[in-house]
């Protein structure tokens, strides 16, 4: 998956008491441990780990003008002493 791409949840996820099924979300990044992947919901604005499986590609390979901007602030959390 590419980077900004958008995706949708394909099964039952339990979001902070919202079900993500069916929900549309940004695609951030893939764990290398867990094999899942970060997702951020706008419509919600909040962020979900969910496996791939249970992610549907809406248009693959195509990232928004507006997630591509969204996508440029998104930085890894750094930890500092």
């Amino acid at each position: 998956m590419k980077k900004g791409e958008e995706v949708s949840v394909k099964s039952d996820y339990d979001l902070f008491g919202h079900n993500a099924k069916g929900y549309t979300g940004v695609y951030v990044s893939t764990d290398k441990l867990t094999k899942k992947c970060l997702i951020y919901f706008p419509e919600l604005e909040e962020w979900g780990e969910i496996l791939r499986k249970n992610l549907k590609r809406t248009a693959a390979g195509v990232v928004s003008e507006e997630n591509r901007d969204f996508i440029s602030r998104v930085r890894k959390l750094e930890y500092t002493l």
